[in-house]
């Protein structure tokens, strides 16, 4: 059996090597399956205990399974923007458009605003974070339609062309902070 100690002790030496070869060097070592390495690996990063360096370049991080969220919310938000713009009609179109429309318009807005604002931890549990969420998105949208029907005025297209890519730049903003601050939070035994 395998010490999680005797890993953590390796791995301060292996820095700067790719997982796969860390896998085979601590099963070669140990003389134990590389399941059983990567299970105790994945253990450490549950447990907060380990993280990898591909998280310490912007890009590493937002195609990691960290951001997996971000990158739901911006394909909802291009997909509704699509759909809305899209001159089709039919039940599937239609169905497609509401379930893809309403988390754009009523829930990502405020969520971008509230990783924005905690891109870590948040001081509320889920079903408040979702609860502020739809209310900031239902403010934001209200204020954003009240700026448009008194400038340009008011259509699907306007509104599309200024709610998607304010999503989109909140949400890669605040998922950019939080990539800053658990940069910041890397423990000397990140390999």
């Amino acid at each position: 059996m395998v010490n999680e100690d005797d890993v953590k002790g390796l791995l301060k030496s292996m820095d700067g090597i790719k997982l796969i070869q860390v896998v085979d060097e601590l099963a070669t070592r140990f003389n134990v399956s590389k399941g059983e390495v990567a299970l105790i690996l994945l253990k450490m990063r549950l447990r907060g205990e380990l993280t990898f360096s591909h998280c310490s370049s912007p890009v590493g991080f937002l195609t990691s399974i960290d951001a997996l969220a971000y990158w739901l919310l911006v394909v909802d938000s291009i997909l509704a923007s699509l759909l809305a713009l899209i001159n089709l009609s039919g039940p599937l179109i239609e169905a497609l458009r509401v379930i893809l429309g309403v988390p754009a318009f009523v829930y990502v807005p405020g969520y971008a605003v509230l990783k924005v604002t905690y891109p870590i931890k948040k001081p509320f549990r889920p079903m408040e974070t979702m609860l502020f969420s739809i209310g900031l998105s239902l403010a934001l949208v209200g204020l954003i339609s009240t700026l448009l029907t008194l400038t340009v005025g008011l259509t699907v297209q306007s509104a599309l062309a200024s709610m998607m890519p304010l999503n989109l730049v909140l949400l890669t903003i605040g998922y950019l902070r939080e990539f800053r601050i658990k940069v910041e939070a890397l423990p000397t035994d990140c390999f």
